[in-house]
């Protein structure tokens, strides 16, 4: 039954012109400064990444589950607006705005903490590869 509700919303988002347009307004607020983030989010995409790339290996549950943790709530954030744009689309039009004004936009502040975990147990797993290394 769950999987039935995820494949119509999935779905129906898909072929939503207001999703498309709210998913590049969601952009526009995150990484070109519009939501009054500065560059925050870019840099800590860009600084994992980096930290990955570094720190090659498994990683370990904890950081798994915190991936998981953070991509599946801004997963579920955008499903619950884009709900929410769907009851009022007369009145929203797409259910993500420009700016700080968005309730999406000012809901990723919850992802913060979480990301920044995230990226201390990636620093910490490429230190522990440099480390490794330096001791052959």
């Amino acid at each position: 039954m769950l999987v039935v509700l995820a494949i119509t919303i999935l779905v129906s988002m898909m072929f939503s012109p207001s999703f498309w347009e709210s998913l590049e307004n969601l952009f526009i607020n995150l990484f070109l400064g519009e939501g009054l983030w500065g560059s925050k989010p870019l840099a800590s995409l860009v600084v994992y990444v980096v930290l990955v790339v570094i720190g090659r290996g498994h990683s370990s549950v904890t950081q798994k589950w915190l991936f998981a943790f953070v991509s599946g709530t801004l997963a579920v954030m955008i499903m619950a607006k884009f709900g929410d744009g769907l009851s009022q689309s007369g009145s929203l039009g797409s259910f993500v705005r420009i700016g700080w004004g968005d309730s999406l936009n000012r809901m990723s502040l919850y992802l913060i903490p979480g990301v920044v975990a995230l990226l201390i147990l990636r620093a910490e797993r490429a230190r522990n590869h440099f480390e490794a290394k330096s001791n052959r």
